[in-house]
């Protein structure tokens, strides 16, 4: 099979799963990306045949990508804020909307900072953050133990030191939260309601990290405020990633408590609301 015979089969397929030409694009650029080093090392080969190895790879990240397994997934790498990721079941795939999340948060970064990011997955944030804030001090932790041993492993590749803790939020706060330490508090919790219809692709992912109950789908947040109430200093940073549906009622849940200023709802690029940033006074 000829390269560009398997990109018209590729387009065509992702096109069948997904009805969209940009994202089938997307998604064969990505692929291109891991798989063949990028567009222009494909494109001067491509009226040559595939060899037998490339086309079992090829044939069988096609019939991933045809069960509507996310492309992350099938390659076992994404590339977030400029950073290049171990992706695979155990985590959440990092969003374009928690790279948002980060840049705002960076930028009320001080060199010396020590930062809290809970239901860290992956470890994106936290390993990013310490990547661009080498001087700062990093303190993560996820209920689950696969999430944390995932988030260790992009840990070790990236060499960045962190403190890593197997935590439930919906528990007592641990010992390890200190009082008054914490320069910010920063997460991504789940917050997609177990009722709300969702593409295919997302049941590939684990459904710990992406859906909460109906009748209390803030209850991440309540958790998350109730431990950076305990950790935070004073002037210290509260940054949210949440639902659109429910960012107004965290605001308001946050306001309740009297114990925040500059309480702030942002949008994402969408213009979506999506972030929450509050100050600790």
């Amino acid at each position: 099979m000829k390269c560009a015979t398997a990109q018209v089969t590729f387009l065509e397929s992702m096109f069948q799963v997904y009805k969209s030409r940009s994202e089938s694009r997307a998604i064969w650029s990505e692929w291109l990306r891991s798989r063949q080093g990028g567009r222009i090392s494909w494109e001067l080969r491509f009226n040559q045949n595939l060899s037998e190895e490339e086309k079992l790879i090829f044939f069988e990240d096609l019939r991933k990508l045809e069960a509507s397994m996310p492309i992350a997934y099938v390659l076992g790498e994404i590339i977030w804020a400029d950073v290049k990721w171990k992706v695979d079941k155990r985590a959440l795939i990092p969003r374009p909307e928690t790279e948002e999340l980060l840049q705002a948060m960076l930028n009320e970064v001080n060199p010396s900072d020590r930062i809290v990011d809970a239901c860290t997955g992956s470890g994106c944030i936290a390993i990013a953050t310490k990547l661009k804030a080498p001087n700062t001090q990093l303190i993560a932790f996820d209920i689950s133990t696969d999430a944390l041993d995932l988030a260790k492993e992009n840990a070790e590749t990236n060499n960045v030191q962190i403190e890593w803790h197997n935590s439930n939020l919906l528990g007592p706060i641990p010992d390890w939260v200190s009082i008054s330490k914490d320069d910010i508090w920063i997460s991504n919790p789940p917050y997609i309601p177990v009722s709300e219809i969702l593409d295919k692709s997302l049941g590939f992912e684990p459904e710990m990290a992406l859906y909460v109950p109906d009748d209390n789908p803030i209850v991440f947040y309540q958790k998350i405020i109730q431990w950076s109430l305990r950790g935070l200093k004073k002037g210290g940073f509260l940054f949210l990633e949440a639902h659109y549906y429910f960012c107004s009622e965290i605001k308001i849940h946050l306001e309740k408590q009297n114990e925040w200023s500059e309480i702030r709802i942002i949008d994402d690029d969408c213009g979506k609301h999506r972030f929450i940033k509050a100050i600790r006074h």
